[in-house]
């Protein structure tokens, strides 16, 4: 075998390798269901990169063209999201992004080679074929791992290998209409044994729309119907050949008629609202029959209403480039809705593709990003074009509406944008002939495999190491960290491995430091209590001081980690430095309530009732609706001594509320044991069963001296769970008999502690 055919065999090994991507996931590291799939995305990128630019560099016919649209188009969309990473608000994440996400320009980067590579060396319609039919093989594994987990799990939204229902819902989106493609073409072309292809095909889009169902992904549904209908319309309409086709698209209409109907009609009954999955998808149905589109957008459509507004405050501060990619959590702690409290906290996407171009390139970038989809319907449309029947025209245009309906509701990853660049490289295919070959130029064969190649190699190396390799052992080094810290309280040879493999984890310096810093400040607190050495605990926060410090240096404006920082150097009693970060935190994000709570109760420790108190009652006046901000309050006014006012706000409160553990704590910090004690009879009250708020009570009744009450207490345990048929019973009597004679004997077996 030559070595541009087993450059060639490797090249097209690494491209039908890339749809497996989506199965695999990492439980060694960090953030297993999105981590593992983009470290071998870029290592397989990065291996038929090397082999591609040695084989193009030996052999002319495997240059890419340029003088195309979408290829003209990708690259200004490319370019500019570059720009706006640079000019945007943190250039270092735009680049790499984090664990969570792993995208940032980096993979942009990685995809853009894809589609180049793609165009190239899948140069015929038979390869293009075995590389889709690869991916549809790929979606009936993920299909039957969903099944697994619905029936086996009882899961009712389920996922598969890919850790979000919507990543699943895009990837039965597209296997639907590529499928729909290829059982288009079988029936067309009628070559035997075509029956069977075509029942094969007619029962893989069966079940992957039944997989997409079991997603319950409302956004990708609504897409595919979309989709099918545009297909069904142009089939009825416009099919002059085949009257089987124009018949097929009739039925089509019929069936979306039959099934909306279906919702329509039974949308109030049993049937539907018993199943979580029909009626998630019948709620939109009902909005739009019964007028009342803006109460379904203020109760389920409530989170991404905020978002979006709160986007588009972004836009309007920077139009033109944006704030750079994977920066949108600037947008949304600056523009933070306080009616956001029942929400995600930390949003890092606006849930809407578009959005996010606009708020991560601007106006620019939506642009690029929008003429993709126009450049690729034109493609499909444009005469002569890749022999596309009107089949084929309408089913890849109505895969595109698909999935441009269901990118307004969710953001992608890298299993869409796989796909997405796949389906760029298909239209855009290169296709070799004799007059293509003479525009080339010729490259000496030494220069191309003794310059050339090894300088491809050594930038792809570089870039290998920084992708992939570092951050690859930063991920696992944190996995080990946490897995070694949950053993580690009462365990100081657990304590100090883990502390070891978190400063091998960020001594990499890999993309994922945030998050290992962030990890990191929550294993302090542990750190302290242990019983550890004096030494070893110091050691432990002076690392996690000076880290976070690095942090807060790299990401000035992000209020995260500011209040991150601030709450465990209030934990640690450092009440002064942690406001200086609660502050920044709250000027950074004003409207947050969750910072709002801890700089006011930073305050009142720190004795500044007044300022405390303010910054508590304007977080509960921005929702006062929201329990948290209620509680937070009324724990403000306990500690500054304004007991009639906090009584007076907290009968208005949830009773579930009025046994917060942060209430009874306030209450016990200021000794007021008998408030702590009539919270636990109303406990009881509405939980007769929980021994736990007969113990809270006994304990409270025991510090103020009301051993009878105490007694009577645990008496009422001893003839409640006598009557009970639990396993536990039995024990839980023994427990409280044991306690009784304690009492009795002059002891106290319940201590507050």
């Amino acid at each position: 075998m030559s070595l541009n055919k087993a450059l060639r065999y490797t090249i097209l090994s690494g491209l039908f390798l890339i749809p497996f991507v989506a199965l695999l996931v990492s439980t060694s590291l960090y953030f297993p269901y999105i981590t593992g799939k983009n470290f071998l995305f870029r290592a397989l990128v990065e291996i038929i990169f090397v082999c591609y630019a040695a084989l193009a560099f030996r052999d002319p016919q495997y240059r890419p063209r340029w003088k195309s649209s979408i290829v003209i188009s990708l690259s200004i969309f490319v370019v500019i999201l570059f720009l706006a990473d640079i000019f945007g608000e943190h250039f270092y994440k735009s680049f790499w992004s984090n664990f969570e996400r792993m995208e940032g320009f980096i993979t942009f980067l990685h995809l853009f080679a894809l589609f180049f590579i793609s165009t190239v060396m899948l140069n015929t319609e038979t390869l293009w074929r075995r590389l889709f039919h690869t991916s549809f093989a790929v979606g009936i594994i993920m299909g039957f791992i969903g099944l697994y987990q619905h029936f086996h799990n009882h899961i009712d939204r389920i996922d598969a290998q890919l850790g979000n229902s919507t990543y699943l819902g895009a990837l039965m989106l597209f296997n639907i209409f590529l499928l729909l493609f290829y059982l288009m073409r079988t029936i067309r072309e009628r070559r035997p044994p075509w029956i069977y292809a075509a029942v094969g095909y007619t029962l893989a889009i069966i079940f992957d729309a039944y997989i997409l169902f079991l997603t319950g992904t409302r956004g990708a549904f609504l897409g595919v119907l979309a989709g099918l209908f545009f297909i069904a319309l142009m089939f009825a309409f416009f099919e002059r050949e085949q009257k089987a086709v124009k018949y097929a698209g009739v039925t089509l209409l019929l069936l979306g008629v039959l099934g909306i109907g279906f919702l329509a009609v039974f949308r109030n009954s049993d049937l539907v609202k018993n199943n979580v999955l029909l009626s998630r998808f019948s709620a939109p149905v009902n909005a739009v029959l019964t007028l009342d589109i803006k109460k379904f957008a203020e109760t389920e459509g409530k989170g991404r209403l905020l978002i979006w507004q709160a986007a588009l405050k972004g836009v309007a501060e920077r139009p033109v480039l944006g704030w750079g990619q994977e920066n949108f959590n600037y947008i949304f702690n600056k523009y933070y809705d306080p009616q956001m409290y029942d929400q995600e906290q930390w949003f890092d996407r606006s849930h809407n593709v578009f959005l996010d171009w606009l708020t991560q390139a601007g106006v620019l970038g939506l642009l690029s990003y929008l003429s993709l989809f126009g450049l690729l319907i034109f493609g499909i449309w444009k005469k002569g074009s890749n022999n596309f029947s009107l089949e084929d025209r309408a089913i890849l245009t109505g895969l595109l509406i698909a999935y441009f309906i269901h990118n307004f509701f969710v953001f992608d990853n890298i299993t869409s944008y796989i796909f997405f660049f796949f389906l760029l490289a298909y239209v855009n295919r290169n296709r070799q002939d004799s007059t293509i070959e003479k525009k080339k130029m010729n490259i000496n064969p030494d220069i191309a495999d003794y310059a050339l190649t090894p300088i491809a190699f050594i930038v792809v190396a570089t870039a290998f190491y920084f992708s992939v390799l570092t951050p690859y052992f930063a991920s696992a080094k944190l996995i080990n960290a946490l897995t070694t810290q949950q053993a580690s309280a009462n365990n100081p040879q657990a304590l100090q491995t883990s502390f070891e493999d978190y400063q091998k984890a960020i001594s990499y310096n890999s993309f994922g430091n945030p998050e290992i810093r962030e990890q990191l400040l929550q294993f302090l607190p542990l750190a302290v209590s242990s019983g550890a050495d004096d030494k070893t605990k110091q050691a432990i926060i002076s690392f996690g001081r000076t880290e976070m410090e690095q942090e807060l240096k790299e990401a000035p404006t992000d209020a995260r980690y500011f209040l991150f920082y601030g709450y465990t150097l209030d934990h640690f009693g450092d009440y002064s430095e942690a406001n200086l970060y609660l502050e920044r935190a709250h000027q950074l994000s004003p409207h947050k309530q969750t910072i709002a709570f801890e700089l006011g109760l930073n305050y009142i420790d720190q004795k500044n009732f007044n300022q405390g108190l303010s910054i508590l009652k304007e977080a509960y006046d921005s929702a006062p609706e929201y329990q948290d901000a209620k509680i937070s309050y009324a724990m403000g006014l306990i500690y500054t001594g304004k007991d009639a006012e906090a009584d007076a706000l907290l009968k208005t409160a949830d009773p579930v509320v009025l046994g917060d553990s942060r209430l009874l704590r306030a209450y016990y910090d200021t000794k007021q044991y008998q408030k702590v004690i009539d919270i636990y009879h109303l406990a009881i009250k509405r939980d007769p069963n929980n021994v736990q708020n007969y113990l809270g009570a006994t304990a409270f009744e025991m510090a103020t001296n009301q051993k009878l009450a105490a007694v009577a207490e645990l008496q009422k345990v001893v003839d409640l769970f006598s009557t009970l048929n639990d396993p536990n019973a039995s024990n839980v009597v023994l427990a409280a008999k044991s306690y009784i004679d304690q009492i009795k004997a002059g002891k106290n077996p319940l201590p507050i502690k």
